[in-house]
């Protein structure tokens, strides 16, 4: 994703199968949400 956003390129893109129901403790929504900082420019490596 950082290679995405370092692109500059980037104008959309969609994140699916984040299900609340059946995520332990939030986790696959923390990842998402990083997931989706780290495509717009968020550096996490």
């Amino acid at each position: 994703m950082e290679i995405l956003a370092d692109h500059g390129r980037l104008l959309s893109f969609e994140i699916v199968e984040v299900n609340p129901v059946i995520d332990e403790h939030n986790r696959t929504a923390d990842l998402a949400v990083e997931l989706a900082c780290s495509a717009f420019g968020k550096k996490i490596l």
